[in-house]
Parts: structure tokens; C-alpha cells; sequence
């Protein structure tokens, strides 16, 4: 499933085309993912919207412990990450391999993004949770 979303990551707003996938994909296939284990990734690809290829990827990791639940996120973005998708991405994946090079404030700009999208979930998340969890 792709999902196209406009978020703010740091002042820019950008248009992303977010790919979910499987964690086998991603290279993940630990028992404690598996069906009834102790843990879930949401694992995905994503670029900007519109464009052939894939920016990079991301793992948020969901782990059970004492006290609920706690969630790491990891995130893979531009140089060798870059792909292309279909014969119409390559030159535009080798023109990006050169020029989307992620900074030390994109990163800190995606860490607060991240934490603001968090911290929104969580106002509703359990609620929702509640109300959905016996439907069939």
C-alpha cells in the first residue's frame, strides 16, 4: 500500500510517497515479529511524491516491555539508498545518488518530526485501540 502524505519534516513541507512493505524486505525476520511474538515493525519505502524512485527506507521497530510498549525508529536516506523504480528512474535515481545527501539538521529536523507525530498518535491511539479491538 502507498500512502501520499504532506508533512512538515523541520519548515519545508513536502509531498511523500510512503510504500509499505513487509519486514522481510528490509531484512528482517526475527521469531519475536512473528504472529503472537513480543514485537512488530512498520517497515516501508518512500520518496518524494511523483518521482521514479525511492528516496530510502524506514523501520519504526514496536517492542513490548514492563510497562507497555516502546517504539525506535530508523531511517535510511539518500545517497546508495536511492533506487529506481522502473526503467524510468535511472538517470533520475543517478542524478539523486549525487545530490540528495541528508545534513546533520535534516536529521535533527526528522528527530523532532518524528517525536511531534509520535506524541500526536498517542493522544488517540489507545482510544481507538479500546473501541476496535473486539471488532471482527
Amino acid at each position: 500500500h502507498t500512502s501520499i502524505v504532506d508533512e512538515y519534516v523541520g519548515a519545508d513541507l513536502v509531498r511523500l510517497a510512503i510504500s509499505f512493505v513487509a519486514p522481510q524486505t528490509l531484512g528482517l525476520g526475527h521469531a519475536s515479529l512473528a504472529e503472537g511474538g513480543d514485537a512488530t515493525a512498520i517497515c516501508a519505502d518512500s520518496t518524494l511524491a511523483g518521482l521514479p524512485l525511492t528516496a530510502g527506507y524506514l523501520i519504526h521497530l514496536v517492542q513490548r516491555n514492563r510497562t507497555g510498549s516502546v517504539m525506535r525508529s530508523r531511517f535510511w536516506i539518500g545517497g546508495e539508498n536511492i533506487k529506481a523504480r522502473g526503467i524510468v528512474g535511472l538517470p533520475a535515481a543517478a542524478i539523486a545518488r549525487t545530490q540528495l545527501r541528508p545534513t546533520e539538521n535534516d536529521a535533527r529536523a526528522l528527530l523532532v518530526h518524528c517525536a511531534q507525530e509520535m506524541h500526536h498518535l498517542g493522544t488517540f491511539l489507545l482510544g481507538l485501540y479500546a473501541a476496535c479491538k473486539d471488532m471482527d
